[in-house]
């Protein structure tokens, strides 16, 4: 589903901020983001060229050395980056490249191991500067880290121009810039810790799902990307948030504003997005959301699914958001409470982000509590992920919960109907969700169930919304939405009549087909099931008459 984008970001008090194509916040399309390609001279922050270099030398000399980051990482009380507690992790398979002194041309060039560690010849002629790229490519991944502020250019680090003979030995270290009360140099090691954090994330995927394929992965960081929403090649990104259709990750970094960069759990969240994009497929809208929103039950997913697996590869069942590098920022606990950590919604159900980060969490997690009585591998749950990509419904947690319960022993699937019942949900091994009960505590009846109406061949429906819960600038909350399933059982030329205040959208495997906004929509449909998305644009209690002729 190209186009639409998520982020997790910056209010305080728990809320978080997604955002959707054409909200207005960042680019509304996947063609606005810069292309990263394979490690180029002319693409690659820091490269001046010069001219009347000398003939090279066939006869090559040795260079080898260690490469690292500076992590920094997060504290919970009180809520900061911790960077006394800093320390030097390996650079792992990056590209580091020899330079001709005064030039881009690259005369030598390897990739580091595990260690952080490289061997590389070069001409012994010449004096060369070692360069390490933000860039990553292996038989699972290819993953860019650039400056979207500056046409897409790769981020990089450089060493001093030395001949090999004179210094076979060249160890680079990309340092934070802090200084003990601000940023006083260059913020290198933000690229390649959130380079690392992906490469973790992927390796993590692969290790549990090894037939996982991945897309070219490109990740924006800048000093300039601030919570203002505007052009992104301006750093005006509003939040860090992900592209689905051009699997782009941005990420906040303006001091003084906001800075993600060494948020694990906010840098998981968006990568998790990607994991769940790549292995199978999201139908979440994007938007604004908050811990307490009542969302659609797609966006509820696709956020609250994305969180579990933040906190799943992280280890960390804290999720903080630092704001500024000195404090500011804000957190909450991803498990159960009984974790002593304190709940932060009391409406429960699958319209909840909360509710399904909570509960896929415990399926997965090694810690058992209460009605959670399961550490589930995560090749389930990314079996389960990749499963969902040939859904006849939105994929919704209803849609995970079938792929997980169909992977388990039945005697277990009592245990996970009473688990997902803590949390509101209360059908786990059907897609459409026929016999879900919870109407939300505020008991919106037939403004949100049943979650599908079902709808066949010259038949009328009637669909109920609520304008409780409704916000004029969003898009994705629960009562703005009616869920249609459009059952063809055999080829039709067909329309579909509706009120003009409602906009339809019509999803086949989740791919949209057809949109209208003027009350009807002709259908060309060949067999199969269609689920048809209809949307309130602005915010009233009443009912319409929907009708399919065919």
């Amino acid at each position: 589903m190209s186009g639409f984008h998520y982020c997790i970001a910056i209010f305080i008090f728990m809320v978080l901020t997604a955002c959707g194509s054409g909200s207005g916040s960042g680019s509304s399309s996947s063609d606005a983001v810069p292309q990263v390609k394979q490690s180029q001279t002319n693409n690659i922050l820091g490269c001046q060229s010069e001219q009347g270099l000398p003939e090279l030398s066939e006869t090559l000399l040795g260079i080898t050395g260690a490469v690292s980051y500076q992590y920094v990482p997060v504290a919970s009380d009180p809520i900061r980056l911790d960077f006394a507690r800093s320390e030097a992790r390996p650079i792992r398979y990056a590209n580091v490249e020899a330079l001709e002194a005064g030039s881009c041309e690259v005369v030598g060039a390897a990739i580091t191991d595990a260690q952080g560690e490289y061997k590389l010849s070069v001409p012994d002629n010449i004096a060369v500067k070692i360069r390490v790229v933000a860039f990553s490519s292996t038989p699972d991944w290819q993953i860019a880290v650039a400056d979207n502020t500056q046409s897409g250019a790769v981020y990089a680090i450089y060493g001093e121009s030395l001949r090999a003979e004179d210094a076979p030995i060249r160890d680079l270290h990309a340092a934070t810039g802090w200084t003990g009360n601000g940023y006083g140099a260059a913020r290198l090691a933000a690229p390649f810790y959130l380079l690392d954090q992906a490469m973790t994330m992927l390796d993590l995927v692969v290790d549990h799902y090894p037939s996982a394929s991945f897309e070219p992965l490109n990740i924006f960081w800048s000093v300039k990307n601030s919570t203002q929403a505007g052009d992104d090649a301006q750093g005006n990104i509003a939040s860090s948030k992900y592209y689905s259709g051009a699997n782009a990750i941005y990420f906040l970094g303006l001091a003084g504003d906001n800075t993600d960069e060494f948020d694990i759990n906010v840098v998981n969240h968006e990568l998790a997005h990607f994991v769940v994009d790549s292995l199978g497929r999201s139908d979440g809208l994007g938007g604004r959301h908050s811990l307490t929103s009542y969302l659609e039950p797609r966006s509820a997913y696709s956020e609250g699914v994305a969180t579990a697996i933040a906190g799943l590869v992280s280890g960390d069942n804290l999720y903080i958001d630092t704001g500024l590098p000195t404090g500011g920022g804000w957190s909450f606990g991803i498990d159960q409470p009984s974790d002593g950590l304190v709940q932060w919604h009391s409406d429960y159900g699958w319209y909840n982000e909360g509710a399904i980060t909570e509960l896929v969490f415990d399926l997965f997690d090694q810690n058992n509590e209460g009605m959670d009585v399961f550490s589930l591998p995560l090749s389930v749950l990314f079996t389960a992920l990749a499963r969902q990509k040939d859904q006849q419904s939105s994929i919704t947690v209803y849609s995970l919960l079938a792929e997980i319960v169909a992977q388990i022993p039945t005697e277990r699937q009592a245990d996970l109907q009473i688990l997902a019942g803590e949390f509101g949900i209360n059908v786990v091994d059907d897609t459409f969700a026929v016999n879900e009960v919870n109407d939300t505590r505020l008991m919106l009846s037939d403004s949100v169930l049943p979650l599908y109406s079902i709808v066949v061949n010259n038949t009328d429906l009637s669909l109920c919304f609520d304008r409780r819960l409704r916000q004029p600038s969003s898009a994705n909350e629960l009562t703005g939405h009616r869920l249609v399933l459009l059952k063809v059982s055999s080829p039709i030329d067909g329309e579909l009549i509706f009120s003009s205040e409602l906009s339809a959208t019509v999803y086949r495997l989740g791919e949209p087909l057809q949109t209208s906004v003027n009350g009807q929509l002709d259908l060309n449909l060949v067999v199969g099931n269609y689920v048809v998305d209809l949307f309130q644009r602005d915010p009233s209690s009443r009912c319409y008459n929907i009708s399919f002729r065919g």
